[in-house]
This record gives C-alpha cells, structure tokens and sequence, in this order.
C-alpha cells in the first residue's frame, strides 16, 4: 500500500512540474499513470479534470468530476468545478443543482455565492440572485475591500433591474466608498438616497464617513449626529464622529463618543477600541494638541 502511495505521489508530482512547463500532454499522462495505479485517488482524478477544464475539454471533465463525486458525493471543490463544466455546456439547473449542494458543505463562500446568484440571474430568477449577493457582502464585510467593491457594484445592477432605485443607488455609492476614487460621487449618491429616505440611518453613516475621508469634519459630525439620532444604539456613528472630533482637535468630545461607542460595542470591537480610548486618555492628561487617532 506504501509503495502504491508513493508512486501515486510521484506521478501526481510530475504532473505539476509538468503543468508548470505548460507541458499539458506529459502532465495528462502522468494522471493517467496515477489514476491506473489507484483508481480512487480523488485528487489526481480531480487535477485532470482541471486540466481538461483549462484545455475546454469540458465532457471529459464532467465525466472526472463524476468520478470523483461517486467516491466522495459531498466533494465541495468537485461540486464547484462541476458547476463551472455544466454552465460552460449550456446546462444551468445541473450547474445550480451542484452549487446549491457545494454551499451546503460551504455555506459561507463568497465565489459559491456569488456563481449562484448569477445562475439564478441568467435563469430570471432575480429575488435569489439578490439574495445570494446579500449573503455574500455579509460574509465578505469590507476586509477584503476589491471583493467587496465588485459585489456591491453587481447587486447595484440587479436592484436597479428590481426597480429598487433607492437599493442600486446606495450599492453604487458603497461601491465607490470602498474604491475611494470617486468620494464626491459617492456623497451626491449618499445624498440622492436621503433625499429618498430621510429615516435611513445607514446612508447618513455613510455620508459621513465619505466626508470624514474627504476631511471635511464638519459635514462628518453632523452626518454621524443624524445616524445616532435615528440609530442610537449602533456604535459604528460614534467612532466615526470621534474621530472628526479629534481631528478638529476637541479630544473631549472624541472620548466621550468613544466611550459610548465602546458602551455599545461587541466584545471584539471594544476590544479593538481600547487602544485608542488609553490613547485619548493619556493625551488628556498631558496636552491640548490633538494625537494621531485612526480607527
């Protein structure tokens, strides 16, 4: 058994330096080898269909893919890229049928999510579509702020299609809050929303944080003041708000927003706030020029 590992190994191993030469055949044939030497090697049978898929060999990679998924039905990779090969020949309830099954074993990923909604778009299925990139913004947060810009710019075009002209408007301003290349777009947009919706309390949020960016602290006060006003008990307003007052240079006022933020916070988000809050603390007690504070 040792001795069919190994060999099963090398193989798989010489067809990645092949694959690596752009050498196709050689990496191919050496899969084969694997495969003949251990027929339930998953990961040589799905390697080759990879390849196959690279090549557009798209039926002998379904028939890989199926390979797999006969010895492993809940492979969530196999599931993925057998999703891909049946929407590249044409078949969308087979390709949604593995993707919706992939998202059971995964149900936080963002590229599973964001491939079905665009399955369930292409099928006119518009409400799902919408839903899966909800699901994936809220997984992605704004860590990963590239992924983050796609998917609101995409979600943006289907609430458009949806008549959700206040929806697509405040996705396209998120979308170019994160790009940060277009800030003055992006408060216009903030304030067509409010114009729409002057209860929304995330829009002014985001106003204000756009404001904050441009440094104009003013405007970023008063913004924040509004989404604490109609959201009292989000902590988000309060940071933002500090921050324009430490940079207008009233740490005051700073700390004691900071202190209700960090009141309001989870335990992850206070404890991302206590060093700033020891920051303003001790700048209190030493001077009256205004610290660097970032958030």
């Amino acid at each position: 058994i040792t001795f069919r590992h190994n060999l099963v190994e090398g193989f798989i191993n010489r067809a990645v330096a092949h694959e690596h030469k752009e050498n196709f055949e050689q990496a191919l044939a050496d899969l084969a080898q694997a495969i003949q030497t251990d027929p339930k090697e998953t990961r040589a049978l799905l390697y080759r269909a990879k390849l196959q898929a690279k090549q557009e060999n798209w039926q002998a990679a379904l028939t890989d893919l199926d390979a797999v998924l006969k010895l492993d039905p809940n492979h969530s990779d196999a599931l993925r890229n057998r999703a891909e090969a049946w929407l590249k020949q044409g078949d969308d309830k087979k390709a949604l049928a593995d993707l919706t099954k992939a998202l059971e074993q995964e149900p936080g990923d963002t590229s599973l999510l964001t491939m079905r909604a665009e399955v369930y778009y292409k099928r006119g299925n518009l409400e799902a579509a919408l839903a899966d990139y909800t699901a994936a913004i809220e997984q992605v947060g704004s860590e990963t702020e590239e992924d983050a810009w796609r998917l609101y710019a995409r979600r943006a075009v289907l609430r458009q299609e949806n008549k959700d002209t206040t929806g697509a408007i405040a996705d396209d301003s998120q979308a170019m809050l994160l790009d940060s290349k277009d800030l003055e777009g992006a408060i216009r947009d903030f304030s067509a929303v409010i114009e729409l919706a002057a209860q929304d309390a995330a829009a002014f949020y985001n106003r204000g944080l756009a404001r904050l960016m441009k440094e104009d602290f003013e405007g970023a006060i008063e913004d924040n003041t509004r989404a604490i006003a109609l959201a009292p008990e989000d902590a988000d307003p309060y940071i933002n708000r500090a921050v324009a007052w430490q940079r207008k240079k009233e740490p005051a006022k700073a700390l004691a927003d900071l202190e209700q933020a960090i009141d309001l916070a989870d335990s992850d988000l206070k404890e991302k706030l206590s060093p700033m809050h020891a920051q303003l603390l001790d700048y209190l007690k030493k001077t009256t020029t205004s610290p660097p504070l970032s958030r």
